[in-house]
Parts: structure tokens; C-alpha cells; sequence
């Protein structure tokens, strides 16, 4: 008997609900492939992520001029080079999304995070996340220089295109939301660092133990300072090594003053390594410094924990969030050489404590900071997007 001979209406059609992709599909929008922590911290994802539930492919802005941490890791990328500067990477991203229908789209840095949002509008709008990896993604040193504040300012007024801000740091979080930023589109999602099969320090009493910095040559990051907390301890008659891994434009600065300051014999500049050669440097040292003024989530500070050494770092946003002072390291103010000399001294002259905070470091790495959490996570949040891209679609 139909609803019309009962003399009941028929119910309304009812709407398919919108797809909510099993697999997200997850493009993440890179300025280059380099040898920076966010590159390392992409390519260990994508590697990691092909054995779980999303698929997630990388794009550059930039011409490769030398093999970074993507294409060691044999992750390939899309190139959105081209000869009109970004207005071609935003064409190529355009065509690339219609192509491959992502989901989500993650962008590092300021320029990506443009043209991923500019795309996103032609090409099926998939959700955009902006991935914050320091403490704000302009990559200026001056929080409170003018390109700064400028750049802060052009990122208040797009929030509302953006469906989350991805930061590995809650002191970076923090920062940006007292500069106007929504705090309700914040999601912290710390690093994460590869703890299984990584080599360990040994931590054997030595003669002249082995200090050792892995970060880019740039100021903020305090080399002088490191070098001058290091000329110190020589003067006082403490025997050492260290080790500066890393390039970048203060490379020459900081060869000149290690000479002028009579280092040359004891400090070496051994430039950027990929991963593995990174690895069996930290094994083979004693104890890892970081002398920044600030950071966001500092990749090589968990590295160095994997692999069971103590940390020397300043207590800025990010390194503070990793190392527990007196327990896996020891933290000194920022710009201070003689408090940085004092903590090196310690730890150098301690074998026994530089182990057992080694110890102590690893299982934190171990416990909180895995890559196996962090591509849980992040994979969560992924999910999270694009369900709620389908919902309102």
C-alpha cells in the first residue's frame, strides 16, 4: 500500500551524509627541503605514516639546490617552482590539489601558509593547518621586530581561513595567542624523535670528555656565547673536545672567533650531517649544549636524549619543556657564558652523573616524546580535519 492511499504523506527525501575519508589524504607544504628540523620532522612522518591509516605526500616552494632531509629519507616531493615566484607555486598547488582531492593541507612557514590558503580556494578547499615550529612561523630572530609584528598582524587577519594552528611548542602557542591569534584553533602537538636502534653514549670516564651543539650557525641560536663559556673552562684547566654540527651564515663568524678565542685545538666544525652520521656523533659524545635565546621544540635536544646524553641548554620557551633541570640536564639563563661555563664544568668533570641523567633523559624520550606519539597524533588530528572539512561541506 503506497503513503498516497493511506492518506499519509511521504517522508522527505533524505541527504546522503558527506564523506569522511577513511584514509585522509594529507599534503603538507614546505618552503624547501633542507636540513632543519621541520624538514627531519616531515620526512620522519611521511616515512612513518605510510604503515597507518592516512596517506600524506609533501610540496616545496623551492628549487632543490642540494639533497635535504626529504630526499634522504627517499620522500619524494611535488616541486611548485616556477618563474612568477609564489603566484606559480600557487597555480602548480592549485592544479596539484584538484588532482589528488587532499583533505588536509599543513603549511610551514609564512609564504607556504599563503599559498596553501590561496589554493585551498580553487582547488576543493581542503582543511588548512598551519604548522608552527618555532615561536611564530615568520623565521624573524626579533619577536618584537617590525617584520615581525607585520607579518603576526597579516596572520590575524586570515585566522579565519584556517582551520587549526599546529604548534610543537606551548611557549610558541602562548606567544602567538598574546599576540591576537584565536587560542581556541591552537592544538599542541610536541615533536617527536626516533628512540628505537639509536646508539648510546657510553659515558666512560674520560680524560677529555666530548661536548657537542647540533644547530644551524644562525645568531639566535648563541654560538659566541658557547664558544666564550668554552674558552673559559680551558683557562681554568678543564680538558675537552666540542663538536659544532651544522651550517648556515654565521659559519665563518663563529670559525673566527673560535680561532681568535684559541679554540681552533679543541672545537670542530664538522657542518650539516644527515641523520645517521647525527646519530653516531651523539653516541660518541659525553654531553649535549644548546645555547639559543629561544626555541620552539628543538629536535636535536630530543635527539640527543634518544641517544642518552644530559642536556646544557638555556631555560627559553621549548628547551624548558624538554629538559627536567637537575634531573635529564642542567639549565642556565640565556647570554650568560659563566653560567653556561659553570654547567658545562659540571657535567664534563661527572661521569656518573652524566650517565644517570643520560638514563634518565632517554626513558623521557622514550615515555613522551617518540615518533610512534607523534604520528598518532598527528594522524588523529588529520582525521579530525577532514571530518570536519566533510561536515561542512
Amino acid at each position: 500500500m503506497t503513503a498516497l492511499s493511506t492518506g499519509t504523506a511521504a517522508p522527505p527525501p533524505t541527504e546522503a551524509p558527506p564523506r569522511v575519508p577513511t584514509r585522509p589524504k594529507v599534503l603538507h607544504v614546505l618552503r624547501s627541503d633542507d636540513w632543519g628540523g621541520t624538514e627531519v620532522q616531515v620526512a620522519t612522518l611521511l616515512v612513518r605514516a605510510a604503515k597507518i591509516s592516512s596517506v600524506q605526500r609533501a610540496a616545496v616552494l623551492a628549487r632543490a639546490t642540494r639533497p635535504g632531509a626529504l630526499a634522504d629519507a627517499g620522500v619524494p616531493a611535488f616541486p611548485l617552482a616556477g618563474h612568477a615566484g609564489l603566484a606559480s607555486a600557487t597555480w602548480r598547488l592549485v592544479g596539484l590539489l584538484r588532482r589528488h582531492r587532499f583533505d588536509v593541507i599543513e603549511a610551514y612557514g609564512f609564504r607556504a601558509g599563503l599559498v596553501a590558503r590561496a589554493a585551498a580556494v580553487f582547488g576543493g578547499r581542503p582543511g588548512v593547518l598551519i604548522g608552527i615550529r618555532g615561536m611564530h612561523f615568520a623565521g624573524f630572530e626579533n619577536l618584537n621586530g617590525l617584520m615581525t609584528r607585520f607579518v603576526i598582524a597579516v596572520e590575524r587577519m586570515l585566522a579565519g581561513s584556517v582551520r587549526c594552528y599546529d604548534a610543537n611548542s606551548s611557549g610558541a602557542a602562548t606567544f602567538l595567542q598574546s599576540r591576537g591569534l584565536p587560542p581556541e584553533k591552537f592544538r599542541v602537538i610536541p615533536n617527536g624523535v626516533e628512540t628505537a636502534g639509536v646508539p648510546q653514549a657510553t659515558h666512560e670516564p674520560k680524560a677529555r670528555p666530548k661536548a657537542i651543539c647540533v644547530a644551524r650557525l644562525v645568531q639566535g641560536k648563541r654560538h659566541a656565547v658557547l664558544l666564550n663559556a668554552l674558552a673559559r673552562l680551558r683557562d681554568e684547566g678543564t680538558d675537552f673536545e666540542c663538536e659544532l654540527v651544522g651550517d648556515g651564515p654565521w659559519l665563518e663568524t663563529t670559525h673566527a672567533q673560535a680561532v681568535k678565542l684559541g679554540l681552533a685545538d679543541r672545537v670542530s666544525f664538522l657542518g650539516t650531517r644527515p641523520p645517521e652520521d647525527v646519530r653516531a656523533l651523539l653516541a660518541g659524545a659525553d654531553v649535549f649544549v644548546l645555547a639559543s635565546i629561544w626555541e620552539g621544540l628543538p629536535g636535536s635536544v630530543l635527539e640527543a636524549m634518544a641517544a642518552g646524553l644530559p642536556v646544557v641548554g638555556t631555560n627559553v620557551n621549548g628547551i624548558r619543556e624538554i629538559v627536567v633541570p637537575g634531573k635529564t640536564g642542567l639549565l642556565v639563563p640565556p647570554d650568560d657564558a659563566d653560567a653556561l661555563a659553570d654547567a658545562l664544568g659540571a657535567l664534563l668533570a661527572d661521569a656518573g652523573r652524566r650517565a644517570e641523567m643520560g638514563r634518565r633523559g632517554r626513558n623521557r624520550a622514550q615515555a613522551e616524546f617518540s615518533i610512534d606519539t607523534l604520528v598518532e597524533r598527528k594522524t588523529a588530528l588529520f582525521g579530525e580535519i577532514a571530518a570536519a572539512r566533510a561536515g561542512s561541506a
